[in-house]
């Protein structure tokens, strides 16, 4: 079988996984499995029904202890047997931000204030990946656009430090992204102002995000390219 773990990246590729074996007409002859420590058994949702309507086995709550050839080992010790193995670890600083002058938080990240800076020291400024949130909901992402929405605040407020004045820009707190399942498409969004994705003119649940996604991928490797 096939096992595939934690990050919305994994939801996905479960879904693909599970589109592709049953274009081989192979289905059949696998489990699909997905765990999460971080979400609780029972968990209900648009996601949790898209996975157990292909038949997905969800494996919430489940965390392995060890990877090991041919499956994942238990904190038990029992063995659980796999053909493929997707898993996606937690995001945490540097390893040398660790050994640094730097403010640590508790899950492992350059520890800053709702303005970018870091904590306890004068002018310095971190976004993206390898720092916190301060006082975020249980479901923002570090990495992605929301590191482009703390990037432009934390830079706005550098600029603004430069100048003599204090840092005041802040960010909303944003999860946005396109579940690609390749027959079916899915919008995830969440925002600590409840502002819809532009405006609701794109559908929450069709096949067509499944092309939606793709020219916003285009586009944004355009803006990265050449703007």
């Amino acid at each position: 079988g096939f096992v595939a773990g934690r990050g919305g990246q994994m939801y996905e590729c479960a879904c693909l996984l599970d589109y592709a074996l049953k274009k081989k007409g192979v289905r059949d002859k696998f489990e699909i499995h997905l765990f999460s420590p971080n979400i609780e058994p029972g968990e209900t949702g648009a996601i949790t029904d898209s996975l157990l309507e292909r038949g997905i086995i969800l494996d919430y709550g489940y965390e392995p202890a060890e990877f090991v050839e041919g499956g994942m080992l238990d904190a038990d010790g029992s063995f659980r047997k796999a053909d493929l193995i997707l898993f996606t670890p937690g995001i945490t600083a540097p390893e040398w931000v660790r050994k640094s002058c730097l403010p640590v938080s508790a899950g492992g990240h350059i520890d800053v204030d709702k303005f970018g800076r870091v904590k306890g020291l004068d002018n310095v400024f971190a976004a993206g990946d390898c720092s916190n949130h301060e006082n975020p909901p249980p479901w923002v992402p570090h990495q992605a656009h929301m590191a482009q929405l703390r990037s432009a605040a934390a830079a706005k407020n550098m600029q603004a430090v430069l100048k003599g004045r204090k840092p005041s820009h802040t960010y909303r707190f944003e999860l946005s992204c396109i579940l690609n399942m390749e027959n079916d498409a899915l919008w995830l969004h969440a925002a600590s102002d409840g502002k819809p994705p532009f405006w609701n003119i794109f559908p929450r649940h069709s096949k067509k995000l499944v092309t939606v996604k793709d020219m916003f991928e285009r586009l944004y490797l355009f803006y990265l390219r050449y703007l």
